[in-house]
């Protein structure tokens, strides 16, 4: 468990040069992440709407910050009360995450 750094290779990093001409709004970074998670058969975490589009189109699964809470109740490394004083946090640091959806949360997990 932990982190693991895994280069590119370089068929992946050509496509990366495309992919920016054709998505200028994106960084280099999101779209590395996007290639590693296609060619990965990973799960791409963002919050980033265009990203998410990008992935979803091209059959990538993506999930965001509630989905990381949720999942974390989910295998009880954080207690719902826990979670839900994250989830304020974020939101007292600017993160635009859908709002009912938080609303939903902050009222299941107190």
């Amino acid at each position: 468990m932990g982190l693991e750094f895994i280069e590119l290779e370089p068929r992946l990093v050509l496509e990366l040069s495309q992919l920016l001409g054709t998505y200028p709004y994106l960084s280099s970074i999101d779209l590395a992440s996007y290639l590693l998670a296609r060619e990965l058969n990973g799960v791409l975490l963002t919050g980033d709407r265009h990203l998410q589009q990008l992935a979803t189109l091209n059959g990538v699964n993506t999930h965001g910050s509630i989905w990381i809470l949720d999942e974390m109740i989910r295998l009880e490394i954080l207690v719902p009360k826990t979670a839900g004083e994250a989830l304020r946090k974020i939101i007292e640091q600017g993160a635009r995450l859908p709002t009912e959806e938080c609303k939903k949360r902050l009222e299941l997990w107190g």
